[in-house]
């Protein structure tokens, strides 16, 4: 599983249930491919850099989701090129194999021993047989 983020442009004469229509065609493709969708967001209308177009001016949408393959995003971009409705998009693999790196940090937290009572009078003896042995071996 890999944890991917998009950012896509959408035309700004494409509003209000044209919007939300595009919005909503690609939550569903997410979730028809087994992606499992983290966060999304709309930014909203903002100023482009440049000129895409013709248009000065885009709805920028952001989502970040989990993909069981390596294809999703691939095929995300290929609905993006035939929506006509999309200036531009990307799409950036944040991590890789996350549930291998979630399984490391829960054995690693396994390992770490809690300091109890018990652990530390533990710990105290010990020291004291090993000062034991240091001072019979220097006399």
């Amino acid at each position: 599983m890999r944890l991917y983020e998009t950012i896509f442009i959408v035309k700004p004469d494409i509003i209000g249930e044209g919007f939300e229509e595009l919005y909503k065609n690609v939550k569903d493709f997410l979730e028809k491919t087994n992606c499992q969708v983290l966060k999304e967001e709309n930014w909203g209308k903002r100023k482009l850099a440049y000129e895409i177009d013709k248009y000065k001016e885009g709805q920028y949408c952001y989502v970040k989701y989990v993909a069981n393959n390596h294809d999703a995003p691939k095929e995300l971009e290929r609905l993006f090129n035939l929506n006509e409705g999309i200036l531009r998009y990307i799409s950036v693999k944040i991590e890789d194999n996350i549930i291998e790196k979630n399984d490391k940090q829960n054995d690693k937290q396994e390992d770490i021993i809690p300091t109890t009572e018990a652990n530390i009078s533990e710990e105290k003896e010990q020291n004291i047989e090993i000062q034991d042995e240091d001072s019979r071996i220097k006399d």
